[in-house]
């Protein structure tokens, strides 16, 4: 006879965990195993390089502009005696003499004025002109320069400012005129000049004040980098 036990179980069977999950509808994701992950260092220049040439040029202005202004009056002496020879020569019939004096660019004149400050006698004009006030355009070019990195960085800085010097020569001639022709209240007949010439003295300093010295660098990197431009600009842009 078969044996029968005396304490059934009677208890209904558990479900698998496997049933369990699939009743209730959700699944446990398989273990993963720890993988590593590489994580790449944050950039302190974005990696274009317009963009970087540009952060670069903007933040070296700032620092060469203040290095500039400690030694302006030294940098500007090649500037000032190029000036000092011109107006000798070129403008005989309204400077006597230049002299430099300090930092300032001192223009004894010939032309004569009579104001209240001189007690209406007629006394010589005399103009005072600090040659490096149209000097900052070196700063920004050697900005330029050094924003674009490659060979030859050196060379080019020097080239670049002999270049500006008869430029930034050209800014105080006309400075210097300006100051005698308002001297006299734009008078043409006291400067023995025609209308037309005074006109084209005041576009001359108007392009010597406002137009070369922010845009004389620009041009001369453009002229002496002509590498770095066709590899960097044109190269990205036909891109």
């Amino acid at each position: 006879m078969p044996e029968i036990s005396t304490n059934p179980d009677t208890s209904p069977p558990k479900p698998s965990v496997l049933a369990q999950s699939s009743i209730s509808g959700q699944a446990h994701p398989p273990a993963l195993s720890p993988t590593l992950v590489q994580v790449k260092p944050a950039r302190l220049l974005p990696h274009k390089p317009i963009a970087r040439f540009v952060i670069l040029a903007v933040l070296g202005v700032v620092v060469l502009t203040l290095l500039w202004s400690v030694v302006a009056p030294w940098l500007a002496r090649p500037a000032a005696l190029l000036s000092s020879w011109v107006l000798d020569i070129g403008a005989s019939g309204w400077v006597q003499r230049t002299q430099m004096e300090g930092s300032l660019l001192s223009v004894y004149s010939s032309l004569q004025v009579s104001t209240a400050q001189t007690g209406w006698r007629a006394s010589e004009v005399i103009i005072d002109i600090n040659p490096a006030r149209y000097g900052y355009s070196l700063p920004i070019l050697w900005a330029l320069f050094l924003a674009a990195f490659g060979p030859g960085r050196v060379w080019r800085m020097a080239a670049g400012a002999a270049l500006l010097v008869p430029l930034h020569a050209f800014s105080i001639v006309t400075q210097v005129l300006m100051q005698l022709c308002l001297a006299v209240q734009l008078n043409p007949h006291v400067l023995h000049i025609q209308s037309w010439q005074l006109e084209a003295l005041i576009y001359a300093y108007q392009l010597g004040s406002l137009v070369i010295p922010p845009l004389s660098p620009l041009l001369v990197w453009l002229w002496l980098d002509q590498a770095f431009v066709r590899r960097t600009f044109v190269g990205v842009i036909r891109g």
